[in-house]
This record gives C-alpha cells, sequence and structure tokens, in this order.
C-alpha cells in the first residue's frame, strides 16, 4: 500500500496529467463505493501477495449481502488490487503491514528509458527490489492518440525494427 508517489512524480516531470487526474478519479471510485474517505493508495504493483481471508471479507461483507459476486464487482470496477486494499483497510481481517514495493515497476517506456538515462542498471535496483516488471503494452493506448504523425512513426520504428538491437 503507497500512494503511487513515484509514478505520479514522473507523470508530471513528463507533462503527463492525464495520468493523475486518471488514477485519482480511478481510486475515488473505489472509495466511495466503500465510503471511505482521505488518501489515494496504490495497493501494489504485480506480482501480488494476497490473503484469502482479504478475499473472503470482501465476499461476505459487502458483495452477497447486496447479491453481487466477484464478477459483478469486477464489472462494476475492474481494478481487483484496489479492491482488495480498499476491503484490508474497511474490514481488516488480516493485520496489515506497510512495506516498500518489492518490484521496480516501469509503467511506461519513457519512465524506463528515463531511468537507465539516469543509471539505473539491474545490479543497482537489485539493491532495494526483488525484481523489475515491465509493462505488457507500453503506452499502447496512448500511441495515437494526440500523438503527431512523425511521434508515431518514429515510436513504430523503435518498436519494431531497433527491436532485435535492445
Amino acid at each position: 500500500m503507497h500512494e503511487a508517489k513515484e509514478l505520479l512524480q514522473f507523470a508530471i516531470n513528463h507533462d503527463m496529467q492525464k495520468v493523475c487526474d486518471d488514477f485519482h478519479r480511478e481510486h475515488q471510485h473505489i472509495m466511495d463505493i466503500f465510503g471511505r474517505q482521505g488518501r489515494h493508495y496504490e495497493f501494489g504493483l504485480p506480482p501480488m501477495l494476497w490473503n484469502c481471508q482479504v478475499w473472503q471479507a470482501l465476499d461476505e461483507q459487502p458483495l452477497k449481502p447486496k447479491g453481487i459476486n466477484f464478477y459483478d464487482a469486477i464489472l462494476l470496477f475492474s481494478c481487483k488490487m484496489q479492491w482488495y486494499g480498499e476491503a484490508m483497510l474497511k474490514f481488516r481481517p488480516i493485520p496489515l503491514m506497510l512495506v516498500e514495493p518489492f518490484f521496480k515497476f516501469y509503467h511506461y517506456e519513457t519512465q524506463y528509458n528515463a531511468g537507465k538515462k539516469q543509471g539505473e542498471t539491474i545490479e543497482r535496483l537489485a539493491r532495494d527490489y526483488l525484481g523489475v516488471c515491465y509493462q505488457s503494452n507500453w503506452e499502447k493506448q496512448i500511441d495515437f492518440v494526440k500523438k503527431p504523425l512523425l511521434s508515431r512513426l518514429a515510436r513504430w520504428i523503435r518498436r519494431n525494427i531497433f527491436r532485435s538491437y535492445r
């Protein structure tokens, strides 16, 4: 559980306000479902450690009384990590132990490239993390939204022609 400060600061530094806006809007939505006010928390980046008691508390307390199952809940709000985290905060079925993320997670290709320019290497990251996770779609959802033609072409070239040189 953390406030995603690294991601949000990266987004601000790279003029990605939509990332910040979406983060806060989505987190507020799930908080409203649970009736919680306060800070917007991120409840994990993959891979996650989950406990079945949290899922049972979520199922038995807010979902079953409303006639909702997990499938219905995911249709209502698709982020299972947020369901888990908000249930953990609301029902406290197990003790909450705060830790830093176990894995370095690169949400965006530009975030990965910026880290490399700042000297991030696997060896340096190994001091603080168990491993590194790379987003599988590397911003594909925004490739063709408000991007100039030359920018899209350059991205396509980097991904498809120079991929073998990485």
